[in-house]
């Protein structure tokens, strides 16, 4: 298990700096700053660190997600016990239908 998380931790680490070399190799600029850049804003980084806490909720919950995936899956391919149960299930009426007694 260490073992795993070292590789992919030093995955993680060589692509980071990857790309940050890319980004100094292929975004360096010749001329002088522009007087009207700015530096990146809390709002210019909150997406990116939803998707990042996005990506970290999915990894840690993976195991509920596992099974509930592998639920829909069974369900949409065995689909015999949800027809059973909807075609069991007595008519409600609805706010402007009348009772159930009358639909037969």
């Amino acid at each position: 298990a260490w073992l795993w998380a070292a590789l992919l931790a030093g995955s993680l680490f060589a692509m980071v700096a990857f790309a940050r070399a890319g980004s100094l190799l292929f975004w360096r600029s010749e001329g002088p700053v522009s007087a009207d850049a700015r530096a990146a804003g809390w709002r210019d980084v909150l997406p990116c660190g939803l998707a990042i806490a996005a990506i970290a909720a999915i990894t840690i919950g993976a195991a509920p997600l596992q099974r509930y995936a592998q639920a829909t899956a069974r369900d949409l391919l065995e689909p015999a016990p949800t027809v059973d149960q909807v075609l069991r299930t007595a008519p409600r009426p609805g706010p402007h239908q009348p009772a159930p007694e009358t639909f037969r």
